[in-house]
Formats: structure tokens, sequence, C-alpha cells
């Protein structure tokens, strides 16, 4: 875990507090994560310095050192070892780089148990909150699963960040990922993880005053280099909202840019939104990745 030091350094100081502790896990999980766990790929652990061996967590593992090193060479190789530089077709050979490594296994596994994204879109988070100069924004959280991508990430990079997920809460309807209470199971799925010292959690609806002010005494004024959206389309607002908040390029990811039957009207809106902003030049497209995940970059425009 950071110290203070490093918390107060990015923002992480006063009002916000990391969620910490352990809760027991679901009786009626404890089968199933067995079963996971046994059949799960083998991948030496390494202890970070926020990672305490009490804390290891059930799915969330981190690379060893020297699965590190390679991964920085083969990255270096194909001219991606630079994210200031990045460009789509960067972004492509960082995911074909990443699939072959056992983070993507992990990832696979976050994406089965907690996430309706593509395998891909997570490892996009993970890559991206590794390289992002600046901290972690995130509105739609749902269960976690691009939550703990993102924050897998950002712990790989061995660097203190600030990480803010707003969710709104109540009850999930999901087929197959079904919640009664979804800031609930969220929180306890970072902690059956290891990751809620990395996360904090800010609940509310992610477009009133009152859960803006929140993240804004979370989060220092320019300082956010991820933002991830899942916001029911009102993409737009979520910029208007937040823009002072992001550093002059911010890596962008929006879901639902494309979707069908029930999201289909949500993409609607939000395709129409996105391709706006991008018109306008406040959006750049790098890519869509996974069912119809729009990923670009937010530029701050530069007054005459």
């Amino acid at each position: 875990m950071a110290d203070a030091t490093d918390l107060k350094s990015v923002g992480l100081n006063g009002p916000c507090r990391f969620e910490s502790g352990h809760r027991q896990a679901r009786a009626n999980d404890t089968k199933r994560r067995t079963r996971e766990k046994e059949t799960a790929m083998k991948v030496p652990v390494k202890l970070s310095k926020w990672f305490g061996a009490k804390d290891r967590p059930n799915d969330v593992i981190s690379l060893d050192p020297a699965a590190e090193v390679e991964l920085e060479r083969v990255e270096k190789l194909y001219g991606i070892e630079d994210p200031s530089c990045l460009r789509s077709a960067a972004l492509m050979k960082a995911l074909m780089i990443h699939r072959t490594q056992p983070i993507y296994a992990q990832l696979t596994t976050l994406k089965r148990k907690y996430s309706m994204l593509h395998t891909d879109v997570l490892a996009v988070l993970y890559y991206l909150g590794k390289r992002t100069e600046g901290n972690a924004l995130e509105i739609g959280p749902y269960l976690g699963g691009s939550t703990m991508a993102t924050a897998i990430g950002l712990r790989a990079s061995g660097r203190p960040r600030a990480f803010v997920t707003v969710e709104v809460g109540g009850e999930g309807k999901h087929p197959t990922l079904r919640s009664r209470d979804i800031v609930q199971d969220l929180k306890q799925n970072l902690v059956d993880n290891g990751l809620s010292d990395f996360v904090e959690v800010v609940v509310g609806p992610v477009l009133e005053n009152e859960t803006a002010a929140r993240v804004f005494q979370c989060l220092p004024a320019r300082s956010v280099g991820l933002l991830t959206i899942d916001a029911d389309g009102e993409v737009q607002t979520v910029l208007d909202l937040y823009q002072e908040l992001l550093r002059d390029i911010c890596w962008v990811v929006i879901d639902d840019y494309y979707a069908v039957a029930m999201a289909k009207e949500k993409a609607a809106r939000t395709k129409l939104q996105v391709d706006a902003a991008v018109a306008k030049g406040d959006l750049e497209e790098l890519g869509f990745y996974g069912w119809g995940t729009w990923v670009g970059r937010w530029r701050r425009k530069i007054a005459a």
C-alpha cells in the first residue's frame, strides 16, 4: 500500500479514503472459486510494495520480474515503448502482444466473473493504466471488471496513482451478471481481489453536483490521464462536467459505441455524441475494440 506521503502527492488525502480490509467471501462462491483456482494458469506471484501477503487476491496476481522485462523488450522491438506517441496501429500491436502474456488469462477470468466487456477491452484498459502518466477516472464500473483491469495496470506501473470510480448503484439485471446491490458487490469484488486499496468508490449519479463535488475532492485539476465512460449515452455531458480534471491529452475509453438488443438505443446516443466530439476535434479516434468499445484521446483546446 502507498504510504501517506505517496497518497497525498496524488491527491488522495483529506476526505477521500481507499476501502481497506477483508470480509468473508460469500459462501455460495467458495466452491466456484476453488474450481477456478485449480484450473487457472499458474503464474509466479510478485508482491508489490502496496500488496501485502495477507491480502493475496483470489484472481489477480502480478507478472514475475522476468516476464515484465521480456514484455518491455518486445514492446520496444515493435516500436510502442513510448506511450506519448501511441497511434491506432501501435495500440493494436500492444493488444497483439498482451494476448500472448499471462495477464490476458487473468483478464479473461475477470471478464467471465465481473464484466460485460470483451477481454480485449480489459487488456487495453490494463495497458493504458500501466502507461498513463496521470490518475484514472471511471464512470460506470458495474461489478468492477474494468475497474480491476485498470487497477492492475496502475499497480504494474510501479508509480502511485489515484483512481476514482463512480457508480450510481441499485440492482443489476444483466442475464449472466446479476446483482441485488451493485455497490456492495463492486466493493466486495475489489476486496476479494486485493485491489480495494487502489480504488476510491464514489457512489451517486455521475451527473449530479454532489457526486461531481466528491470526485473533484479526490482528484487534482488536470491530473487524469485515463477516462473510462459507460454512462448511458451521456458522453458529452460527462466530458463537459469533468474536463477540468483531465490532462491536456487524456486517453478515453467509451463503451457501447456499437451495440445490439437492449443496449441498441444507448449505443445510438453514444455514437452520435462521440462522432460529434470527433468532428469538433475534442476527441481523436484510436480504434474500436471488443464488441463495440471506442478508444481514443481527448485533447484540451488551446485558447487563441
